[in-house]
């Protein structure tokens, strides 16, 4: 079988792909090769390119202590609190069934008060989240959603998505809506859109969220319900701010305040409870590197970093980060190591860190109490942080309507269309 070689050339040096001797290929390269692996070398430049990247500093020297209530049961496969008080509710499989069980915590117990069957919901739910007001939880799949009443333990809608994926979902919170992150099966998988469902009327829009050529990478609906955050990449990364509301079929992007950053990637967006801030993972994506991925925060009244630190993970292996606790902090989960940690969100200290036997499949952090329950293939953890047992008590609502109608007024001028309205 004769020698066969490829290469790639970029700014950041020389990448060889060759069953030839290194000194062959050396020779025919005019230059100094390592080998890294079995048939690849690269050259001098891609080497310092490779060794340049920068290593994570966690300072970890303020741990909070935290006390854990374990339940060994079903499968959990996703929580979500209520907005202000301590009760949880925890989707988990029962024999052929998916379950859903709302429990109140109190004096470090978890007392369960209700438990409904879901017999019109699959196994593969990947996210549950609770209404800002009502008592009402939205549960998707990759190709459904349903929207369940807990109070009076009933179905309100569901919807059936077979011709695309669901990759988020929540509720607009004053409206009967539901939005959700959406690929559909016409759209580059690269790219998310934005679907709303009036779960009265039982109908749906799909909206684009992209601009030019760039790709959606993730959205997320701002507690007013007036805006949305939007994710892009182009060989960079940053975010957009848009309109929550249609006009003549179309969203709205506003072209400015708005961040560019380096790294290719962008994914898990969140914003603060207060609606101040929004939060996001980035990551560089880079061959031949360990990448590292960052938590970055800005203020989006100006589109200013407020804070940027690293994960503790590399690649895509960080997952669902979000605000905790009055969003004095941020929380997420690495899917490799199933490591669970807490990060101040003022300089990126690690309050928490905690390790799972088993895998982690879902984190949920609850906004105004040191509360987190970590659903794993052997059961349910909930952590309570018992260093700060302060509970965050204002009333966000007019604040996040305040922030946004500012917003909104402020930059007008920058506001432009984007998209179709795919029925």
């Amino acid at each position: 079988m004769p020698d066969s070689s490829n290469e790639s050339e970029s700014k950041y040096g020389r990448t060889i792909y060759s069953s030839k001797p290194q000194s062959q290929l050396e020779a025919e390269a005019g230059e100094k090769l390592f080998k890294i692996s079995d048939g690849v070398y690269i050259n001098q430049v891609t080497k310092d390119f490779i060794e340049s990247e920068e290593t994570p500093d966690i300072t970890n020297d303020v741990l909070h202590n935290f006390d854990s209530i374990f339940l060994k049961k079903q499968d959990y496969l996703a929580t979500t609190w209520h907005p202000s008080k301590l009760i949880l509710i925890a989707v988990y499989k029962k024999d052929t069934r998916v379950n859903l069980e709302v429990a109140t915590i109190s004096n470090g117990k978890y007392k369960i008060e209700s438990n409904a069957v879901l017999p019109s919901m699959p196994y593969d739910v990947i996210k549950i989240a609770h209404h800002p007001n009502l008592p009402l939880v939205s549960i998707c799949t990759p190709h459904s959603i349903l929207v369940w009443d807990y109070e009076h333990s009933r179905e309100i809608f569901l919807q059936n998505l077979p011709d695309g994926k669901v990759t988020n979902v929540g509720f607009y919170p004053s409206q009967n809506l539901v939005w959700a992150n959406w690929i559909g099966e016409d759209k580059n998988p690269a790219a998310h859109q934005w679907l709303v469902i009036d779960y009265n009327t039982k109908t749906k829009d799909v909206y684009d969220v992209e601009y030019e050529d760039v790709y959606s990478r993730g959205s997320t609906l701002h507690p007013s319900g007036l805006l949305i955050g939007v994710l892009y990449n182009d060989h960079n990364n940053g975010y957009y701010i848009h309109t929550s509301t249609p006009k003549l079929g179309h969203l709205y992007y506003y072209s400015e305040p708005s961040p560019s950053r380096r790294e290719y990637e962008a994914y898990s967006p969140d914003f603060s409870i207060t609606g101040k801030y929004f939060a996001y993972i980035a990551n560089p994506y880079m061959s031949m590197r360990k990448n590292y991925s960052k938590v970055v925060i800005y203020d989006i009244k100006t589109a200013k970093l407020q804070a940027e630190f690293y994960t503790g993970s590399t690649n895509f292996d960080a997952r669902q980060l979000q605000f905790a606790h009055g969003s004095k902090y941020v929380t997420l989960f690495d899917v490799q190591s199933s490591i669970v940690s807490m990060l101040d969100c003022s300089n990126g200290q690690l309050i928490g860190r905690h390790e799972f036997d088993t895998q982690v499949v879902s984190l949920s952090s609850h906004q105004r109490y040191g509360y987190y329950s970590i659903s794993c293939l052997d059961g349910l953890y909930i952590l309570i942080d018992k260093t700060d047992l302060n509970v965050y008590r204002t009333d966000t609502k007019r604040g996040n309507e305040s922030i946004a109608k500012s917003f909104i007024k402020k930059n007008s001028k920058y506001r432009l269309k984007v998209g179709n309205l795919y029925n």
